[in-house]
């Protein structure tokens, strides 16, 4: 059973963060309450022993600050959404992920149900090698598994992917050297070391990283996914 009062206080807190975020003018003001907007709607959602989905974050945007009644109301969809879930088969991996292709679904729909973490390479992977069929159901599953599991590989994606120049096909050269930092500060085995971006991407090529040389590719403007 929820503390059904300290659930009232958190959608009250989460209300008037949603109306404080629409009345705010200002890109750096909203991003900070964007993140606490999203930290306060997965503390409720989990009070509940769910996962963040479409169907549940519905439930949690208002327009106004709730009263009692409809504080019950809500707290009353979560305690049904809760029990069907405990009372539903969990549909396996490969099928959730076959769904998403076959439905078009968004990522978010599905990133949360498969223990994905959202990121701009796990994206990618969704986006561009699943819903362009670059690749295999089973295979995208497997890489996407592989790197969330991995918090290190996509920090050292994320570090390659900001050191990475946007390109385009005037430029007269399209080396790191000229274009990209000499080095990237990246987490090797637990330890922080340097290294020039190119031999980076052959570390997360080595690690079996499958799709990275792709996603470098398309990070450079220089081709578009149905050129490679």
């Amino acid at each position: 059973m929820v503390d059904r009062e300290k659930i009232k206080s958190q959608i009250i807190e989460l209300a008037q963060l949603q109306l404080e975020f629409e009345a705010k003018v200002g890109t750096t003001m909203k991003s900070d309450l964007f993140e606490e907007i999203l930290d306060k709607e997965d503390e409720i959602i989990k009070a509940f022993g769910l996962r963040r989905n479409l169907v549940n974050v519905s439930q949690l945007a208002f327009a106004e600050v709730p009263n009692d009644t409809q504080l019950n109301g809500v707290i009353n969809v979560f305690e049904r959404l809760a029990k069907e879930y405990l009372l539903s088969q969990p549909i396996p991996d490969l099928k959730l992920l076959k769904d998403a292709f076959e439905k078009d679904w968004d990522y978010d729909i599905v990133f949360s149900e498969l223990n994905i973490l959202p990121h701009t390479y796990t994206i990618y992977v969704f986006n561009v090698i699943l819903k362009k069929q670059k690749d295999t159901i089973e295979n995208v599953l497997e890489e996407l598994k592989y790197v969330s599991e991995e918090s290190d590989l996509l920090d050292t994606i994320g570090r390659l992917a900001q050191a990475t120049p946007q390109l385009d096909i005037y430029s007269s050269s399209l080396g790191y050297s000229n274009y990209g930092p000499e080095e990237v500060e990246v987490k090797i085995d637990g330890q922080k070391v340097y290294m020039p971006p190119s031999e980076i991407e052959e570390y997360l090529v080595n690690k079996g990283v499958k799709y990275i040389n792709r996603y470098i590719i398309s990070l450079s403007n220089l081709l578009d996914d149905d050129d490679y």
